[in-house]
Protein backbone atom coordinates (compact mmCIF):
# COMPACT_ATOMS: atom_id res chain seq x y z
CA UNK A 1 0.00 0.00 0.00
CA UNK A 2 1.37 3.41 -0.95
CA UNK A 3 -1.37 5.74 0.26
CA UNK A 4 -3.74 5.87 3.23
CA UNK A 5 -6.70 8.26 3.26
CA UNK A 6 -8.73 8.90 6.41
CA UNK A 7 -12.19 10.45 5.97
CA UNK A 8 -14.24 11.82 8.81
CA UNK A 9 -16.51 14.51 10.10
CA UNK A 10 -16.94 16.65 13.17
CA UNK A 11 -19.57 19.03 14.42
CA UNK A 12 -18.46 22.63 14.21
CA UNK A 13 -19.74 26.21 14.36
CA UNK A 14 -20.41 26.34 10.62
CA UNK A 15 -23.55 27.39 8.76
CA UNK A 16 -25.48 24.99 6.54
CA UNK A 17 -25.92 27.82 4.02
CA UNK A 18 -22.30 27.73 2.77
CA UNK A 19 -20.13 25.00 1.24
CA UNK A 20 -19.00 22.77 4.08
CA UNK A 21 -15.42 23.36 5.17
CA UNK A 22 -12.94 20.52 4.95
CA UNK A 23 -9.73 20.49 6.93
CA UNK A 24 -6.96 17.97 6.84
CA UNK A 25 -3.36 16.95 7.02
CA UNK A 26 -0.98 15.15 4.74
CA UNK A 27 2.38 13.45 4.85
CA UNK A 28 4.36 12.84 1.70
CA UNK A 29 5.00 15.09 -1.28
CA UNK A 30 2.12 13.86 -3.48
CA UNK A 31 -0.32 13.80 -0.56
CA UNK A 32 0.55 17.39 0.38
CA UNK A 33 -0.03 18.48 -3.24
CA UNK A 34 -3.43 16.73 -3.20
CA UNK A 35 -4.40 18.68 -0.08
CA UNK A 36 -3.59 21.97 -1.82
CA UNK A 37 -5.31 20.92 -5.06
CA UNK A 38 -8.51 20.14 -3.15
CA UNK A 39 -8.45 23.50 -1.34
CA UNK A 40 -8.47 21.80 2.04
CA UNK A 41 -7.64 23.95 5.05
CA UNK A 42 -4.69 22.83 7.08
CA UNK A 43 -5.87 21.29 10.33
CA UNK A 44 -4.71 22.80 13.59
CA UNK A 45 -6.86 20.49 15.70
CA UNK A 46 -5.26 19.20 18.86
CA UNK A 47 -7.40 17.02 21.03
CA UNK A 48 -9.01 13.60 21.24
CA UNK A 49 -8.97 11.52 18.08
CA UNK A 50 -9.80 7.98 17.06
CA UNK A 51 -7.45 5.05 17.12
CA UNK A 52 -7.38 5.09 13.31
CA UNK A 53 -5.43 8.34 13.59
CA UNK A 54 -2.48 6.28 14.82
CA UNK A 55 -2.15 4.89 11.30
CA UNK A 56 -1.48 8.38 9.94
CA UNK A 57 1.20 8.86 12.59
CA UNK A 58 2.97 5.53 11.91
CA UNK A 59 2.57 5.37 8.11
CA UNK A 60 5.57 7.60 7.25
CA UNK A 61 7.82 5.07 9.03
CA UNK A 62 7.04 2.59 6.23
CA UNK A 63 7.12 5.21 3.43
CA UNK A 64 3.33 5.36 3.15
CA UNK A 65 1.80 8.71 2.24
CA UNK A 66 -1.28 9.79 4.19
CA UNK A 67 -4.09 12.28 3.80
CA UNK A 68 -6.82 13.12 6.25
CA UNK A 69 -10.01 14.92 5.22
CA UNK A 70 -12.43 16.03 7.93
CA UNK A 71 -15.63 17.80 6.92
CA UNK A 72 -17.12 20.29 9.39
CA UNK A 73 -20.85 19.73 9.91
CA UNK A 74 -23.29 22.28 11.35
CA UNK A 75 -23.57 21.55 15.05
CA UNK A 76 -27.22 22.59 15.18
CA UNK A 77 -28.38 19.89 12.75
CA UNK A 78 -29.25 16.33 13.79
CA UNK A 79 -29.15 13.76 10.97
CA UNK A 80 -28.76 10.00 10.87
CA UNK A 81 -26.87 10.24 7.59
CA UNK A 82 -25.48 13.61 6.56
CA UNK A 83 -25.65 13.74 2.79
CA UNK A 84 -24.33 17.31 2.67
CA UNK A 85 -21.15 16.12 4.39
CA UNK A 86 -20.96 12.95 2.31
CA UNK A 87 -21.28 14.85 -0.96
CA UNK A 88 -18.65 17.38 0.13
CA UNK A 89 -16.12 14.62 0.85
CA UNK A 90 -17.03 12.82 -2.37
CA UNK A 91 -16.39 16.03 -4.34
CA UNK A 92 -12.81 15.96 -3.05
CA UNK A 93 -12.37 12.25 -3.76
CA UNK A 94 -13.77 12.79 -7.26
CA UNK A 95 -11.38 15.67 -7.91
CA UNK A 96 -8.32 13.80 -6.67
CA UNK A 97 -9.00 10.17 -7.55
CA UNK A 98 -11.87 10.25 -10.10
CA UNK A 99 -14.20 8.42 -7.73
CA UNK A 100 -17.73 8.99 -9.05
CA UNK A 101 -20.38 10.73 -6.98
CA UNK A 102 -23.79 9.07 -6.85
CA UNK A 103 -26.41 11.44 -8.30
CA UNK A 104 -28.90 10.21 -5.68
CA UNK A 105 -26.61 11.57 -2.94
CA UNK A 106 -26.79 15.03 -4.55
CA UNK A 107 -30.58 14.81 -4.55
CA UNK A 108 -30.68 13.66 -0.93
CA UNK A 109 -28.30 16.47 0.06
CA UNK A 110 -30.56 19.02 -1.66
CA UNK A 111 -33.59 17.66 0.22
CA UNK A 112 -31.69 17.82 3.51
CA UNK A 113 -30.66 21.43 2.87
CA UNK A 114 -34.31 22.30 2.16
CA UNK A 115 -35.46 20.63 5.41
CA UNK A 116 -32.75 22.43 7.37
CA UNK A 117 -33.82 25.76 5.84
CA UNK A 118 -37.41 25.08 6.94
CA UNK A 119 -36.30 24.22 10.50
CA UNK A 120 -34.16 27.36 10.74
CA UNK A 121 -37.03 29.53 9.49
CA UNK A 122 -39.28 28.04 12.18
CA UNK A 123 -36.73 28.55 14.98
CA UNK A 124 -36.03 32.16 16.08
CA UNK A 125 -32.89 31.17 18.03
CA UNK A 126 -31.28 29.48 15.05
CA UNK A 127 -32.44 32.24 12.74
CA UNK A 128 -30.71 34.79 14.98
CA UNK A 129 -27.41 32.93 15.19
CA UNK A 130 -27.10 32.00 11.48
CA UNK A 131 -25.75 35.42 10.30
CA UNK A 132 -23.06 35.22 12.99
CA UNK A 133 -22.04 31.74 11.89
CA UNK A 134 -21.88 32.99 8.30
CA UNK A 135 -19.62 35.88 9.36
CA UNK A 136 -17.29 33.51 11.19
CA UNK A 137 -17.31 31.22 8.17
CA UNK A 138 -16.26 34.14 5.96
CA UNK A 139 -13.39 34.85 8.32
CA UNK A 140 -12.25 31.22 8.26
CA UNK A 141 -12.38 31.02 4.48
CA UNK A 142 -10.60 34.35 4.04
CA UNK A 143 -8.01 34.07 6.79
CA UNK A 144 -4.35 33.74 6.01
CA UNK A 145 -2.03 31.27 7.67
CA UNK A 146 -1.19 32.41 11.19
CA UNK A 147 -3.99 34.98 11.50
CA UNK A 148 -6.30 34.88 14.45
CA UNK A 149 -10.00 34.23 14.06
CA UNK A 150 -12.87 36.27 15.42
CA UNK A 151 -15.45 34.11 17.13
CA UNK A 152 -19.02 34.47 18.31
CA UNK A 153 -19.89 37.22 20.75
CA UNK A 154 -20.60 35.99 24.27
CA UNK A 155 -24.34 36.47 23.71
CA UNK A 156 -24.30 34.53 20.45
CA UNK A 157 -22.11 31.80 21.92
CA UNK A 158 -24.59 31.37 24.78
CA UNK A 159 -27.49 31.06 22.33
CA UNK A 160 -25.47 28.65 20.19
CA UNK A 161 -24.71 26.31 23.09
CA UNK A 162 -28.30 26.50 24.34
CA UNK A 163 -29.53 25.39 20.92
CA UNK A 164 -26.99 22.58 20.97
CA UNK A 165 -28.76 21.05 23.94
CA UNK A 166 -32.18 21.12 22.28
CA UNK A 167 -33.53 18.60 19.84
CA UNK A 168 -34.97 20.43 16.85
CA UNK A 169 -35.85 17.19 15.11
CA UNK A 170 -34.13 15.34 12.34
CA UNK A 171 -33.46 16.94 9.00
Amino acid sequence: MKRYCLLGSMYDAVPHTKPLLVSGRASGKDAEQDLKKAGVQSSTYQGPTTITNLITQKAPEIDMQTTTFIVSLPQYVNMEEDYLGKVRLMEILNLLYDIPIDKKDFEKAARQRSLINQKVEANPELKKILPHLEAIYGGRVGKKEGEGLRGLSLEMEEIFWETDEKDFGKA
